[in-house]
């Protein structure tokens, strides 16, 4: 798979899923002490369709209190080189990437840095919504890292 920069994602994406109350007072600290930053560890599957991400924001009849649904709302304000979009895209003659394509795969790689914008949680259903904001690394400084970094 050869990976363009008209595969580089810009907009929102979302991952639904299960959080801890001490992970979700992470993220509430994370506001209030300026300068923190959220650096994603691993591929990270997220959806630019807020449905599919709610399918995956469930609680599987779980008998502990302090695990909530969560939304984690990704936005990107420019094109990303580490959020690569899998979606397909007619308009530019581009294949779907993903595997599974009905759900709108947005993949953010490892290194992805995001500072929290908000976390608020619904009243109805209980359910938090996670916002984070992109923090943009030129790729062009990406690439010279790698070039910086020695393999043993």
């Amino acid at each position: 798979m050869v990976i363009s920069r008209n595969d580089f994602f810009q907009g929102q994406s979302y991952r639904g899923l299960s959080m801890a109350t001490k992970d979700i007072d992470e993220y509430k600290w994370a506001i209030h002490n300026q300068g923190t930053l959220i650096k994603i560890k691993t591929l990270t599957s997220t959806s630019a369709d807020l449905d599919v991400a709610n399918g995956f924001s469930y609680l599987q009849g779980t008998k502990y209190s302090n695990i909530h649904r969560v939304i984690c709302e990704f936005h990107f304000g420019h094109h990303c080189s580490t959020a690569i979009d899998l979606r397909h895209r007619a308009d530019k003659k581009l294949v779907c990437l993903s595997n599974y394509e009905d759900e709108a795969e947005v993949l953010v790689l490892p290194g992805t840095l995001f500072r929290v914008h908000d976390v608020r949680q619904k009243e109805d259903t209980g359910r938090y919504t996670v916002v984070l904001q992109n923090i943009c690394v030129p790729l062009d400084v990406i690439l010279e890292a790698f070039k910086e970094v020695q393999i043993w």
